[in-house]
């Protein structure tokens, strides 16, 4: 007994030291759900499930107007988050007076991915005096993250009833970004030439881009299409929404090659209403005829029984403007 209790005393003491040197992990790593508030200090981490996790790692620089003071310009807090997902680590930059939201996109493939916004809501403590120095241990960030979606190569198709100048924007008043486009966003998208047929700058068919987008996007209705019936899915289904053939033909030419992958794909369309509350497309010319169609697409092992949506009905009269867009989600 005398030889075994210092044996037990040195596996306690390597225990002690090593518990110190590295912190151990969380037992709950389900701590929040997408859409909580949550409060976060510098250096803690928190867990969203068992492969995602958000650090606060710093608070780069605080210029806030004091409590007590009378700002013209109320400045900010710009700090460093960490966002890890399984063996990978990515750093996102906020900054609450200019942008308060951190777009993440988690490996998952060039086509899907899951992303994610991170939104800081609140910034603890205030500054009492012009002259207040917070201790980095003192902040406590408040912020939120929502799901979002990455849209796939949207094409927008501008008809106008003459040739025509013109210069197309996309507004994001609830955050994200573009990723890609032709020709070059925004700079390439100002004053462009646009024939009748849909022709610009003489050169392209259509504006394309790809982007990152936050918003409360419908999934209560839609359709589940086993792989072989979805080109004749989408070509009735896009028909019936208002494209016409060359549009049809374009996503059944690029969208069909690429759901190979289940026996079933669910489809949750987002029309032109829902899409314009996140992303407004705008137009210095007046347009008669606006569509605007995304499908979420999610492959599924087996036949879902859905709530099928109505078509609504569309005229394409005037000067028309179309864009079909996919976010395929893993």
């Amino acid at each position: 007994m005398k030889k075994l209790l210092p044996s037990l005393f040195a596996i306690t003491l390597i225990v002690v030291i090593f518990s110190g040197c590295k912190p151990l992990l969380p037992l709950d790593k389900d701590q929040f759900e997408l859409g909580d508030t949550v409060q976060v200090k510098v250096g803690e981490t928190v867990y969203e499930n068992e492969d995602l996790w958000i650090r606060l790692d710093r608070i780069i620089h605080d210029d806030r107007c004091c409590l007590v003071c009378d700002c013209v310009i109320p400045g900010g807090v710009k700090g460093e988050f960490s966002i890890g997902f399984g063996d990978s680590t990515i750093t996102g930059i906020f900054q609450t007076d200019s942008m308060s939201w951190i777009p993440i996109r988690l490996p998952g493939g060039d086509i899907f991915a899951d992303y994610y916004n991170l939104v800081v809501i609140d910034v603890q403590p205030g500054r009492s005096t012009p002259t207040t120095v917070i201790p980095q241990k003192d902040y406590v960030i408040s912020f939120v993250l929502e799901g979002g979606m990455s849209v796939d190569k949207p094409n927008i198709y501008i008809y106008p009833t003459k040739k025509t100048r013109m210069t197309v924007s996309l507004d994001l008043p609830e955050g994200g970004k573009v990723t890609e486009s032709i020709p070059e966003y925004p700079k390439k998208w100002k004053n462009i030439r646009v024939k009748p047929d849909g022709t610009i700058n003489r050169k392209f068919d259509y504006l394309f881009y790809e982007a990152d987008l936050p918003g409360d996007w419908q999934k209560e209705e839609g359709w589940c299409v086993a792989r072989k019936d979805l080109e004749f899915f989408f070509m009735l289904n896009l028909r019936d929404y208002g494209f016409n053939k060359k549009e049809i033909a374009d996503f059944i030419e690029w969208w069909i090659p690429r759901l190979k992958d289940k026996p079933y794909y669910k489809i949750y369309p987002q029309h032109t209403a829902k899409i314009n509350e996140i992303v407004p497309l705008k137009i210095n010319k007046k347009v008669d005829s606006l569509l605007r169609l995304f499908y979420f697409i999610e492959g599924s092992d087996y036949k879902w029984h859905m709530k099928e949506p109505l078509v609504p009905e569309f005229k394409r009269d005037g000067f028309v403007v179309t864009e079909w867009g996919v976010s395929l989600i893993d």
